[in-house]
């Protein structure tokens, strides 16, 4: 018979979804479970998403960062600004003209990110909303606030999380 992927696994403020979809189906499916595809804003994040996908296997996963919009000028799905990537050297390289989203690929000896065509059918990792909702709780945000005044967090991402009406609040108070 045909192989089934297995279910989506919650693990680390992450949704890992091992069944193939393009970068658009994959981002609606984030966003019908209350997520985006994940946005990696520090290395502590990167790390996570890292363990979340591979379970100490080399693996390769849709993650929410594209230059769709504005060749050249990469932003995340769930409209965050990107202030931080993990490109592998010489990527993203726009290979062919035609590579405009972003794969993260993670072991535990190397990882990298690459740009691919936007069509291919990978796995793919959304933001886990904790099954509460997106929408950002005061104090979670004040929390947010008191941090960036402290200079702990990047005044641009601080700027979008006040922006947004709605917001998945696990990758601000990560940096926390």
């Amino acid at each position: 018979g045909s192989f089934d992927p297995p279910e989506p696994y919650h693990v680390g403020g992450f949704v890992v979804h091992m069944e193939r979809k393009t970068f658009h189906d994959a981002e609606d499916t984030c966003v019908a479970g209350g997520g985006h595809l994940a946005a990696i804003h520090d290395f502590d994040t990167l790390e996570a998403a890292g363990r979340a996908i591979s379970n100490g296997a080399f693996a390769t996963f849709w993650i929410g960062l594209s230059d769709e919009d504005n060749d050249g000028e990469f932003v995340w799905t769930d409209g965050s600004p990107s202030i931080f990537d993990d490109y592998y050297e010489g990527e993203p390289n726009n290979y062919g003209g035609i590579e405009h989203c972003t794969t993260m690929s993670w072991d535990d000896e190397s990882h990298g990110w690459n740009d691919l065509d936007c069509g291919s059918e990978m796995p793919f990792v959304c933001m886990d909303d904790g099954g509460g909702g997106v929408r950002c709780r005061f104090e979670e945000l004040m929390a947010t606030v008191a941090a960036a005044m402290a200079g702990a967090i990047d005044l641009t991402l601080l700027l979008f999380a006040l922006r947004a009406t709605t917001c998945c609040c696990t990758g601000v108070l990560r940096l926390l």
